[in-house]
């Protein structure tokens, strides 16, 4: 049976050259001349050892352990060679054809997947961990970012194709980025602390904005469309952030107004006339 391919293989340094007393086609053991300077060539995987190099029966062989002087575990016709009868002759540790075919291989065919630890750039196995990047932005070109736990972002961030936030997945954005799709955010409070968006206690549903300095806590700058559409509900403002009472201006009005404003004040809903004059 062919040795497993893409495997850790042992290697000893100073093993020297022995001889060997003869195998039969298929043995699965080798009795050697002394075998001192080869041991712990296995240690890390199985080794490699060549029987009469050089010769017309020359044959590779992958061997597991040593005992006495005979190697154990022998996998014969290793690297293109013959398993085959041999009379006694010479026997050697070291690399073969497929220890480089197998390493260039690994380099170069970027088709192989020896290592499933890593994330693949097509994926088929994304990240499982926290992901840090520590310099330059992230850039998003297609397919969106969904992140479904907590992030902290605090590089300059561009997103072409929207950005979805759940629940309890926005972390902090130190530098806010820029996203050119959709974003939306699910049910989470929003702290605005000198152009820094943090996570705050979320409000009792929908989206909620804090600014803690004297700035608007939303400015909108439309193009030709509406600058903020309500498309159902009412626009609601806490008790705190109404008066009571004005010194009226005057105005002639006509008898019907155009239309009403609903604005809940607290609990309370009022109508605001609108007239068209």
């Amino acid at each position: 049976m062919a040795l497993t391919a893409y495997i850790r293989r042992g290697f000893k340094g100073g093993a020297k050259p022995t001889t060997q007393s003869g195998a039969a086609a298929g043995a699965g053991s080798i009795v050697c001349g002394d075998l001192s300077t080869w041991a712990g060539a296995p240690s890390s995987g199985p080794a490699m050892a060549i029987i009469n190099r050089g010769q017309t029966d020359e044959e590779v062989v992958a061997f597991t352990g040593i005992s006495s002087n005979t190697l154990i575990g022998v996998t014969r016709g290793e690297a293109g060679t013959s398993d085959q009868l041999h009379a006694s002759g010479t026997i050697e540790h070291g690399s073969c054809l497929l220890d480089f075919n197998e390493a260039n291989a690994h380099l170069a065919d970027t088709t192989l997947d020896h290592h499933t630890q890593y994330a693949r750039t097509n994926g088929s196995r994304p990240f499982s961990g926290g992901v840090t990047i520590t310099t330059g932005g992230l850039t998003i070109s297609g397919g969106g970012l969904t992140s479904t736990g907590d992030s902290t972002i605090t590089g300059t961030n561009t997103a072409s194709s929207g950005v979805t936030v759940g629940a309890s997945a926005l972390g902090s954005v130190a530098n806010p980025g820029t996203v050119a799709g959709v974003t939306r955010l699910s049910a989470r409070g929003l702290t605005i602390t000198n152009d820094t968006v943090t996570v705050s206690t979320p409000p009792t549903a929908g989206i909620g904005v804090a600014v803690s300095r004297a700035d608007p806590a939303i400015t909108v700058r439309n193009g030709a469309g509406p600058a903020i559409v309500i498309e159902a509900g009412d626009l609601s403002f806490p008790a705190a952030s109404t008066a009571g009472s004005a010194t009226a201006g005057a105005a002639g009005l006509p008898a019907s107004p155009a239309a009403f404003l609903i604005i809940k004040v607290a609990t309370t809903s009022y109508k605001i006339p609108l007239y068209n004059v």
